[in-house]
């Protein structure tokens, strides 16, 4: 059994990454690409990764269930509908959406390292936890949707 008990909220890991890729941006503006449409493909990801979240959390209000990421033991009902069955965490997937589009938008690929640390991050912290008290409430019926279904997408 796993032993980590995670201290770092998701959306606070995922603003300390927002930060960090800020932080990047503005001292290294030489290193910058330009490219056609980028604006727009920014645009399009963060539309699409705010929508990721919206659909996803109305999955779990409708099957009456938490959405506290933090609180994953309180799940009343494994949700694998919808997007879940494509990603076991669409929610985070969408934060990574959102730290690509502003990789994008900045055009500064310096702010790209820092998307497979926050995918990372949350492999290492957070999702191991959330697997193990959801595999402890669900049992097999869990274990094969692990099977079924990747963990990011």
């Amino acid at each position: 059994m796993l032993s980590i008990k995670y201290k770092v909220p998701p959306v606070l890991s995922f603003a300390l990454c927002l930060f960090a890729q800020i932080v990047i941006v503005r001292p290294q503006s030489d290193f910058s690409i330009e490219f056609s449409f980028r604006d727009i493909f920014a645009f399009v990801l963060l539309v699409s990764s705010l929508g990721l979240v919206f659909y996803s959390a109305r999955l779990f209000k409708r099957n009456k269930t938490t959405v506290n990421p933090m609180l994953p033991e309180n799940a009343s009902q494994l949700v694998v509908t919808g997007v879940y069955a494509y990603s076991r965490n669409p929610m985070y997937l969408a934060m990574l959406l959102v730290l690509g589009a502003f990789s994008v938008w900045s055009g500064n690929w310096f702010s790209a390292a820092l998307l497979p640390v926050f995918v990372g991050w949350m492999n290492f912290s957070q999702i191991p936890y959330e697997e193990q008290a959801l595999e402890k409430k669900f049992g097999e019926e869990y274990v094969n949707y692990k099977k079924r279904v990747r963990r990011w997408i």
